[in-house]
């Protein structure tokens, strides 16, 4: 089974495991370099929380039922062993189902409320107190900026990532990653 803990300070870590890091368009697993031993979890890996929120915020969530599959195949991702164990909370969000929309201010706003799902477990989990999530719509450049803020429990800053999910790389293209 798979819960994303975080666990801060923690004094040896006998093994780090590949981080995610995030390239602008795609979230991806980077392993460190063997030759250096202070970077072996990864990019990232001194980096949990920001980890943590690319996954929550990268992975795609299982669709609800009623919600519009943008492809039309019906697939409702996720990730199988959401279905496995009920009382762990699902991974990732549902931000994938906006792939095919028309960006707009109606987008923005959905991509707030998907992003905040996909960040509860993280608040359920004591690893943050809250989140702050922005989203505009930048027509010009053809993309959805989103910010996105996390805070401990005495209101001090956790973590800060942005974000540029852009729209017209991958509008009418059923399988962008693969071009």
């Amino acid at each position: 089974m798979v819960a994303l803990k975080i666990i801060e300070n923690t004094i040896a870590a006998p093994s780090l495991l590949p981080d995610t890091v995030w390239d602008g368009f795609v979230g991806d697993y980077a392993r460190g370099n063997p030759m250096e031993p202070s970077n072996l979890g990864g990019l990232r890996a001194q980096a949990p929380l920001q980890t943590a929120i690319l996954l929550c915020l990268m992975s795609d969530a299982r669709a609800h039922p009623g919600d519009v599959i943008p492809d039309g195949s019906g697939d409702p991702r996720g990730w199988l062993g959401d279905l496995v164990d009920p009382t762990i909370a699902p991974i990732g969000s549902r931000l994938w189902l906006l792939r095919r929309s028309t960006l707009s201010q109606r987008v923005a706003e959905q991509a707030v409320i998907y992003a905040t799902e996909a960040l509860q477990p993280l608040i359920d989990q004591g690893a943050i107190a809250s989140a702050t999530i922005t989203a505009e719509p930048n027509l010009s450049a053809g993309r959805l900026d989103m910010a996105v803020a996390v805070f401990k429990t005495d209101g001090a800053l956790a973590a800060s990532v942005n974000f540029s999910l852009l729209w017209d790389k991958n509008r009418g293209i059923q399988y962008p990653l693969d071009r």
